[in-house]
Order: structure tokens, then sequence, then C-alpha cells
């Protein structure tokens, strides 16, 4: 994600909303975190259940949203043989339900883009990496 946002400043993008389910506080001292705050970007970094719609809205509650950047990253690994309902949940909520989440809350806000991302694994399969 945030190669991405370095990719969007390039291009002029200015303000920039990370959403992580850690602790917000970790982020804060990223080199490219850091990197964007010193070319005067607007960094806001958010924790935020994205599965959860209450928090995605209390995340955007306010802001013009004009481009979204979906690139929910959960690893589930195991092998096919061990994949039940929770893996699968915990796998591919952050991402499905997340992006649902996202649309529903933007839609006022008339975003030019959204763009969502995901592993590669996901269509062609990895070793140990089923989800």
């Amino acid at each position: 994600g945030l190669h991405i946002a370095l990719w969007a400043a390039t291009k002029g993008a200015d303000k920039f909303i990370f959403s992580t389910t850690n602790n917000p506080e970790k982020c804060q001292n990223h080199p490219i975190i850091n990197y964007l705050r010193d070319i005067s970007c607007e960094i806001i970094i958010c924790k935020c259940d994205i599965t959860s719609l209450k928090d995605v809205k209390k995340m955007i509650h306010t802001r013009k949203i004009s481009g979204i950047f979906h690139l929910a990253n959960t690893l589930e690994d195991c092998s096919i043989l061990s994949i039940n309902h929770e893996r699968i949940r915990n796998g591919f909520h952050p991402k499905a339900i997340g992006a649902k989440n996202l649309h529903d809350a933007t839609k006022e806000n008339h975003v030019s883009l959204f763009i969502m991302f995901s592993s590669l694994a996901a269509a062609f399969g990895n070793i140990g990496q089923a989800i």
C-alpha cells in the first residue's frame, strides 16, 4: 500500500488515509510515511476493522474521498486439507466485505477510482497458501 501511495504522490495525490488493524502508532515512523510527509503530503493513519461498516464510516466521516486503493492483506496460510469456514472467513472477509464496506461508505463521495488488489496466489495457488 505504501508503494502505491508513493506512486500516487508522483501523480499529484497529497492526502492519504491508511487503515490498519494494528496499532497505528507503529506505522507513524515508517520511512515511506516520513517521505510522504517530507514532500508535504497529509497523512492520516487510522485503526479500522475494514469488515465493520461502522468502523469504515467512522474512518472516512467528514473526509472527501476521491480515490480508493483497497489492499487488504490477511494471510491465512494452510494446506487445502486444512481449510475450514473460519480460515475462509479470516482470509476473504477483509478483502470482500472490506471492499463492499468501502463502496457503501463512499457512495456519496463520487469516488473517481476504486482499485482493489489481491494476491496472485489467490488465482494460481501457492504451496501452503490455499486461501
